[in-house]
């Protein structure tokens, strides 16, 4: 006497059926973070790029924003997005922040035989948009990166 099999042809399919909205979910999330992450970085690298073309060539702030925006076109960068592009000295011995802009350094600003500290500064500020709303952020963030180096 011979059994009848039960077939089981359709089973991988409707189990992939009901997994595939939570595939789905957690699929999204991660493009839209590897975005945010290759955004970040290439905001970063720009604003890094505009600081160190401050440093070979200090008077030279709009060349400085063309070399941030050069860098990051592949993710939309204009001269807009970069914010700051100047120079700036402060004395060595100074603990707070103050920042001056006013060159050439006026002699003995820092004291007697006490030089400046000369530094360049990139910011670059660009908004980044998701490909998918997340009720838990925001549809659109802001990237904000910058770079500083001293000069002398």
């Amino acid at each position: 006497m011979k059994m009848k099999s039960i077939s089981n042809k359709g089973q991988a399919l409707v189990e992939f059926a009901l997994l595939l909205p939570f595939l789905v979910l957690l699929l999204l999330p991660t493009i839209d973070l590897g975005r945010i992450f290759y955004f970040a970085m290439a905001v970063t690298q720009a604003a890094r790029a505009g600081a160190e073309y401050g440093f070979h060539n200090q008077t030279d702030s709009a060349g400085m924003t063309a070399a941030a925006v050069a860098t990051g076109a592949d993710v939309g960068l204009t001269t807009s997005d970069v914010t700051t592009a100047d120079m700036y000295w402060r004395c060595p011995s100074d603990a707070t922040t103050t920042k001056h802009t006013d060159f050439p350094i006026p002699p003995a600003s820092c004291g007697s035989g006490i030089a400046a500290v000369v530094y360049v500064r990139t910011i670059v500020t660009k908004d980044f948009s998701l490909l998918y709303s997340y009720p838990w952020v925001a549809d659109t963030l802001t990237i904000t990166r910058s770079a500083e180096m001293r000069v002398q």
